[in-house]
C-alpha cells in the first residue's frame, strides 16, 4: 500500500529513512532517437551515463529541462517517480523508456517522488507499484562496491594511453548532406567518433554493409571518413 506524505524536508530527514533505501530518479532526453529516458536507482548510487546510453541504445543524452518534466511529462522536478508515470510526452508523443538498475531488486519498500511538489510515497516496490522497461546494471563504479564476483573494487591512479569520446549525432547533423544509403535503401544519419589524438573518425552507424557517404567536408568515404 502506498502512503503520500507532504515532503518539508528533504525525504531523508522527514522519513528518517537511510539514504539506500530512497529512489533516485533521473530523466534525460536522447536526441538521437528522440526518446525520454528515466533511470531509476537505489538513492546511495549514482547512475553512470555510459552503461545507462548502452543499456537504452541511446546516442546522445541530456538532461531534460524542467518545461519538459512540468509540461510534456506531468510530473514536478525533484519529485519524479517511476509510479503512474506517463509512458509518452503529452504534447511531443515522445516515448519514455524507464530504466531499472539491479539495484532495486536489494531494496524493500522504498520512498520517492510523487510527480508533484512536495509530496512524497512511501512503500514502494518493484513489480508491484511500477515496471520497467528495462533492467540492467547502470550505477556509477566506486571503490568498495563489490565486482560480480564478490571481491571489492579498487582504485588506482592510472596514465592514459587513449580515450574514444561517442559524440553521437550532434556534429554530424550541422553538416550538410552528411548520411548514407543502408542496405534498404534508406537514409541514416552518421555517428561521430573522435580519439583522444584529436584526430576526428566518422563511423557510418551500420559498418557491416558496405555504404557511402560524403561529409561536409567533401571527401567520398566507405565505411569511414576522416575530416581534418
Amino acid at each position: 500500500m502506498l502512503y503520500v506524505a507532504i515532503l518539508w524536508k528533504t525525504g531523508l530527514q522527514l522519513h528518517n529513512l537511510p539514504l539506500w533505501q530512497q529512489t533516485k530518479d533521473v530523466l534525460f532526453f536522447d536526441e538521437a532517437t528522440k526518446r525520454y529516458i528515466l533511470a531509476i536507482i537505489r538513492g546511495d548510487f549514482d547512475v553512470n551515463e555510459t552503461k545507462l546510453m548502452q543499456a537504452a541504445g541511446a546516442w546522445d543524452l541530456r538532461s531534460a529541462t524542467e518545461d519538459e518534466i512540468r509540461n510534456d511529462l506531468q510530473s514536478e522536478p525533484g519529485f519524479i517517480s517511476p509510479v503512474g508515470f506517463v509512458k509518452r510526452g503529452v504534447n511531443t508523443g515522445h516515448e519514455v523508456v524507464i530504466v531499472g538498475d539491479a539495484s532495486l531488486r536489494t531494496v524493500r519498500n522504498m520512498y520517492g517522488g510523487n510527480n508533484a511538489k512536495h509530496k512524497d510515497l512511501l512503500n514502494i516496490n518493484i513489480d508491484r507499484d511500477f515496471t520497467v522497461d528495462i533492467e540492467a546494471d547502470v550505477a556509477l563504479a566506486k571503490a568498495g562496491y563489490l565486482s560480480p564476483d564478490g571481491n571489492p573494487l579498487v582504485e588506482k591512479k592510472g596514465v592514459e594511453v587513449g580515450n574514444i569520446f561517442q559524440l553521437g549525432y550532434h556534429y554530424t547533423n550541422l553538416m550538410h548532406d552528411s548520411e548514407y544509403t543502408d542496405e534498404t535503401g534508406h537514409r541514416q544519419n552518421i555517428t561521430w567518433v573522435a580519439t583522444a589524438s584529436a584526430s576526428t573518425v566518422l563511423w557510418v552507424r551500420l559498418p557491416r554493409y558496405t555504404t557511402t557517404a560524403r561529409a561536409s567536408c567533401g571527401q567520398k568515404i566507405s565505411h569511414r571518413i576522416k575530416c581534418i
